[in-house]
C-alpha cells in the first residue's frame, strides 16, 4: 500500500472526515493528509499485538521518507533513537510493519508520493534534530557499498545509502520556501529548512561529501550551502583542486563553491625555468579561475590570473608556435573580454586585436582553428560595440556570419547553433546601423536555422528561437509590416510562455512581449484584445518589480502607460 496522489486525499477527505474541513494553508493540508493515511496504517496493521501509536508510525514514516531504507535498516535508526522507550512500540516491530505497506520492487521501503515524504521530511526532522541525526549517523560512508560510480568522478554508486538520503534531502528542498523572511519575490528556492538540514548533515558527517556533491552536481538544491562551508573548513576535507577541475564553468548552482576551490588552490606563477608541463597547467587553472571570477561580478579581479595566464602561453608560443600559438590566441581573446567586462574598452580591443591577428596567421584548413578565429571576431564584436564603434561592429559581424557559414557547411551539428547566433548578432548589428531590411533578413535566416535546431532540441534552443522570433516582430513592425509583425510577436509571446512555464527566470521577456502584441493590437484597432494582452504585461512586471524595482520599474512603468 502506498499514500495516493495528494489531490484525491483532498477529494476523500469531505467523505471520511464529516466536520472536520480540510485546513486551507498547504502544510496544513499535508499534515491533515498525513495523520489521515497513519491511521489508515494503524487500522491496516491492528493485528499486532497491541496495536502501533500514530506517534511510532509517524517516526518511522520521516524515516522511510528521507532514506528509502532496507527494512534492516529501519530498524536500526528506529533502534538508535530509543524508540520503544518513546512509544512503546518494538523498533523492529515497525520495520516489518511497514515493509508490508512500503516496500518497492527493489527491495527498499519508499513513500508515495513523494510531495507527501517531503512534507514530512521538511517539518518532523527540524523539530526532532536526534532523530535526524540518528538518521544521518546509520548511513554508511560514501561509496563503500561496492557499487558503481555515479559518472561525477566521486566514486559514489547511484543507489548508495548516502545519495539516497541526498538525493531525499534535494528533492524535498523543491518545495518553495513559505517563510517571508527568505522567498524573496515568490521565486522558487531550496526550502530553509532543507538548507539547514544539509548542512547539518555535511557538518556532523563531512564524509559524506562525496554523495551530497554527486547529488549537487546533477541537481543543485540544499545541500550546496553545506558544501561551500566544508569548503572554506583549514583543513577542508574536499579535494579541492579536484572540484576545481570537475565543476562544469557556468554551472549556477556550484559556482560559488567552484570559485572557492579554484582561489583556495591558485597557483603561482612558475619560476622561468619551469617545465612545459607546468606552464602549461598552471596557466589553464588561472584561466579557469578567471572566468569563476567573471560568473560571480569580481570583473576587476578575473583581469589578474588571466593576464598571467597569456603571459605564460607566450612563453610557450615563443618556444613551440605551432603547438601553443593557437592556446595564446584564445587567451588573448579571454583577456580581451574581461577587460571590456570592467570598462577598459581600449585595452580590451587591443588584446582581442592581437588574438584575431594571431588566429589570421595560424588559420588553414584545420577547423579548430577556423573556430577559434570566429570565436574571437565575435569577442572583437562586442567589444566594438561596447566601445560604440557600431560600423567596425558590424564589420566583424559580418566576417563572424562568413567564417560560421564555412564552418556549419562542413559540420552543420556542431556550427549550426554558433551560425544562427552569429546572424542574430548581425541582424543586431545591422539594425543599429540603419538598415533595416539588412537586419530582418539576417533574423529571418536565424529564424529559420532555429527552428530546425528546436525540432531536434527544443530544450536546448527553444530560447534563442523565440528570441530571434520577437526580434522579427520588431522590424517587421519597423517596417510597417503590421499584420507580419502581429503574426510573429503573437508566436513569440506563445515562445515565451512555453518557457516560462517550465522557468520563471523568462518571465520578463514575456512580459515585454505581450507588451509588444498588446501595442500592435491597439495599432490594429483591435482595443479589447490590447487591454487584454497590456494588463496581463503590467500584472507580471508588477510581480518583477517586488523582487527586483531596479530592473523593472521603467518597463513597468511603460506598460501602464501602454494600457492607459
Amino acid at each position: 500500500l502506498v499514500l495516493f496522489v495528494f489531490g484525491i486525499h483532498e477529494a476523500a477527505w469531505g467523505a471520511t472526515a464529516v466536520g472536520s474541513p480540510l485546513p486551507a494553508d498547504r502544510a496544513g493540508r499535508y499534515d491533515a493528509v498525513v495523520d489521515q493515511e497513519l491511521r489508515h496504517w494503524a487500522t491496516t496493521i491492528a493485528a499486532h499485538p497491541g496495536g502501533l501509536t500514530e506517534r511510532s508510525l509517524r517516526t518511522a514514516a520521516a524515516c522511510v521518507s528521507l532514506l528509502s531504507p532496507t527494512e534492516q535498516h529501519l530498524a536500526e535508526v528506529l533502534t538508535r533513537v530509543d524508540l520503544a522507550e518513546r512509544t512503546g512500540d518494538a523498533p523492529t516491530e515497525i520495520a516489518k510493519a511497514l515493509a508490508v505497506l512500503l516496500r518497492a520492487p527493489d527491495g527498499r521501503l519508499r513513500l508515495l508520493p513523494e510531495p507527501v515524504a517531503d512534507h514530512l521530511i521538511l517539518t518532523v526532522f527540524p523539530a526532532d534534530p536526534d532523530l535526524y541525526a540518528a538518521c544521518v549517523a546509520s548511513v554508511p560512508a560514501a561509496g563503500t557499498d561496492g557499487a558503481g560510480t555515479d559518472g561525477a568522478g566521486t566514486g559514489v554508486a547511484g543507489t548508495a545509502p548516502a545519495v539516497l538520503l541526498c538525493d531525499n534531502l534535494t528533492r524535498a528542498g523543491t518545495q518553495p520556501d513559505t517563510d517571508p523572511a527568505t522567498a524573496g519575490g515568490g521565486q522558487a528556492r531550496p526550502a530553509r529548512a532543507a538548507v539547514d538540514l544539509g548542512i547539518a548533515a555535511l557538518r556532523d558527517r563531512p564524509e559524506l561529501w562525496p554523495a551530497g556533491f554527486a547529488v549537487a552536481l546533477r541537481r543543485g538544491g540544499p545541500l550546496v550551502p553545506g558544501l561551500e562551508l566544508l569548503a572554506d573548513r583549514d583543513p577542508t576535507p574536499l579535494p579541492l583542486r579536484r572540484l576545481a577541475e570537475r565543476i562544469p564553468l557556468g554551472h549556477v548552482a556550484l559556482r560559488n563553491l567552484a570559485l572557492v576551490a579554484a582561489e583556495r588552490t591558485r597557483p603561482m606563477v612558475p619560476d622561468p625555468d619551469a617545465d612545459q608541463d607546468q606552464l602549461v597547467a598552471t596557466a589553464i587553472e588561472l584561466t579557469r579561475l578567471g572566468t569563476r571570477l567573471a560568473a560571480i561580478g569580481r570583473r576587476d579581479d578575473a583581469v589578474v590570473p588571466v593576464r598571467d595566464a597569456v603571459e605564460l602561453y607566450r612563453r610557450l608560443a615563443a618556444t613551440d608556435p605551432g603547438a601553443f600559438g593557437s592556446a595564446l590566441a584564445q587567451a588573448l581573446a579571454t583577456l580581451g573580454t574581461r577587460l571590456a567586462e570592467t570598462g577598459r574598452r581600449q585595452e580590451g580591443l587591443a588584446a582581442v586585436g592581437e588574438a584575431v591577428e594571431r588566429y589570421r596567421e595560424l588559420v588553414t584548413d584545420d577547423g579548430a582553428v577556423r573556430s577559434g578565429l570566429a570565436a574571437a571576431l565575435n569577442r572583437l564584436g562586442l567589444v566594438l560595440a561596447q566601445a560604440g564603434q557600431r560600423t567596425g561592429a558590424r564589420t566583424v559581424a559580418t566576417e563572424v556570419v562568413d567564417e560560421y557559414r564555412l564552418l556549419a557547411a562542413t559540420d552543420p551539428g556542431a556550427f549550426g547553433p554558433e551560425l544562427a547566433q552569429a546572424l542574430a548578432t548581425l541582424g543586431t548589428r545591422l539594425a543599429e546601423t540603419g538598415d533595416g531590411a539588412g537586419a530582418l533578413a539576417a533574423n529571418a535566416e536565424a529564424v529559420q536555422l532555429y527552428r530546425a535546431l528546436v525540432d531536434s532540441d527544443p530544450v536546448a534552443h527553444l530560447a534563442e528561437l523565440a528570441a530571434a522570433v520577437n526580434n522579427v516582430g520588431v522590424l517587421l513592425a519597423d517596417a510597417g509590416r503590421a499584420d507580419e509583425a502581429l503574426a510573429a510577436s503573437t508566436e513569440a509571446v506563445e515562445l515565451y510562455r512555453r518557457l516560462a512555464g517550465a522557468d520563471p527566470a523568462h518571465r520578463p521577456e514575456l512580459a515585454g512581449a505581450l507588451s509588444n502584441v498588446g501595442m500592435l493590437l491597439a495599432d490594429a484597432d483591435r482595443a479589447a484584445e490590447a487591454l487584454v494582452a497590456g494588463v496581463e504585461a503590467v500584472d507580471m512586471y508588477r510581480a518583477l518589480v517586488g523582487s527586483d524595482p531596479v530592473t523593472y520599474l521603467a518597463d513597468l512603468a511603460a506598460a501602464v502607460n501602454n494600457v492607459g
